[in-house]
């Protein structure tokens, strides 16, 4: 098996990142810290730290299709049997 030059690691250039830009930039000062709006506790061991809003929708967006699926089951059967093909 022949190796070819593109794949050979010895000649690759080390990654650079984001390249600096090209004319005037200012950055953006801002005090915004990530995850600043989290809620973070420690409960028996288990470290949790979600994002409120995003958690809320998610929660209530899963709640809804469990509720539609046990109330409809027979809408929801061949649904979920269509899936599975």
């Amino acid at each position: 098996m022949e190796s070819r030059p593109d794949n050979d690691t010895e000649n690759l250039e080390p990654s650079v990142g984001i390249p600096a830009p090209e004319g005037a930039a200012n950055l953006i000062d801002t005090d915004y810290q990530i995850g600043q709006d989290n809620y973070s506790t420690s409960r028996f061991g288990i470290h949790v730290d979600i994002h409120g809003a995003v958690f809320a929708f998610s929660s209530l967006v899963i709640l809804a299709f469990v509720i539609l699926t046990l109330a409809l089951p027979e809408q929801a059967g061949p649904v979920f049997e269509s899936m599975k093909d």
